[in-house]
């Protein structure tokens, strides 16, 4: 039977819960790349979502299993109130155990690639985990250079703002998609009036052309006063045409 991570016919073990199967060689390199990566909040299975417990990772990485309790320490979110562990619900939110209180979550996120908790206590709003991902604290959108700019569509819904203390976004995917809005209508108006002057731009260059060069007659000069008019006429009939043949198909 081949490994499902190297596919060589090697001799098979099953680690967790699940049926899916490895060589010892591969899962031993697996879980030493996720501890020494720092992702150790939840280790799965290579192909599934089924979680490796702390008696596997002991099993097979008995070498990195205290760095894997230290780390896996340092990813527990504690209560502000009682320093006590904090339980993660279906919807999201942290409860303390012990009394009770919700944490908001407004200095602690999840990493959203390995999901590993992270605390902000100041700097700027570019933040890199222990898995090397890059995210904005805001947004959690993945971060570029560019991801702060005014003009980028796609970037986080408040411009500017990663040297600013600004509390982490409940919805960040209906804001940013609020804030796109006006920046498409303004490129879309841009474009029209870029399109509008087009011909009229033309116009100056083709008289500039021919009054340096020609010495232009009254004829010239006609023509190229009207090349604006017919260059937007021309489109005009155009779009007739094409909703005539639109509306005669339909019928």
């Amino acid at each position: 039977m081949n490994c499902q991570i190297c596919f060589i016919d090697k001799l098979m073990i099953r680690p967790g819960d699940c049926s899916h199967q490895f060589c010892k060689e591969c899962i031993i390199m697996y879980l030493q790349e996720a501890i020494k990566s720092g992702s150790v909040f939840k280790i799965t299975c290579p192909t599934c979502n089924i979680e490796y417990n702390a008696l596997i990772i002991k099993q097979y990485c008995e070498d990195l299993y205290p760095k894997y309790l230290e780390l896996k320490q340092k990813a527990i979110i504690t209560c502000s109130v009682c320093k006590e562990n904090l339980q993660t619900h279906k919807c999201g939110s942290n409860v303390c155990k012990k009394c009770g209180e919700i944490h908001n979550g407004d200095c602690s996120q999840r990493c959203p690639n390995c999901l590993i908790p992270i605390e902000k206590i100041s700097g700027c709003n570019h933040m890199v985990c222990k898995c090397k991902y890059e995210f904005c604290w805001i947004c959690k959108g993945k971060f570029s250079k560019y991801h702060y700019r005014l003009w980028n569509l796609f970037g986080c819904p408040f411009p500017g703002s990663m040297m600013k203390n600004v509390k982490p976004l409940k919805n960040p995917t209906l804001l940013r998609l609020i804030m796109v809005l006006p920046k498409i209508i303004v490129f879309i108006l841009i474009f029209c009036f870029l399109l509008l002057i087009y011909p009229f731009f033309c116009f100056i260059i083709t008289f500039q052309f021919h009054y340096q060069q020609f010495k232009i007659n009254k004829s010239r000069l006609l023509l190229v006063f009207l090349f604006p008019f017919t260059y937007l006429m021309h489109f005009f009939y155009r779009g007739i045409f094409a909703v005539q043949n639109k509306l005669h198909s339909l019928s």
